[in-house]
């Protein structure tokens, strides 16, 4: 929201998926607004890219980005009588 003479308003904020790009350019947000910028030889990747614990790369509008990995079983030990089972996004024994 923002304040416009004098009264709180909702506005939406402009993202890449608004913008088309030519050809040989991609959207960056630069300070907070969607533009079109020359691609370089150095395009990031997910190969490149490096992202912190817990997070995984994938490439979101065409540039990668590091997500947040999804909850599983896979590393969960469970007591003897109970299994597990994602609830509500999180891993459980039940």
């Amino acid at each position: 929201c923002k304040v416009l003479n004098g009264w709180p308003r909702c506005i939406r904020v402009p993202s890449c998926r608004d913008l088309r790009c030519p050809k040989a350019t991609a959207c960056r947000v630069v300070q907070g607004w969607p533009r079109c910028v020359r691609m370089t030889r150095d395009v990031p990747t997910c190969a490149t890219a490096r992202c912190p614990r817990a997070t995984t790369c994938q490439l979101v509008g065409g540039w990668p980005t590091c997500v947040p990995t999804k909850a599983s079983c896979d590393a969960v030990r469970c007591p003897d009588g109970t299994t597990c089972r994602v609830v509500e996004e999180w891993p459980r024994c039940v």
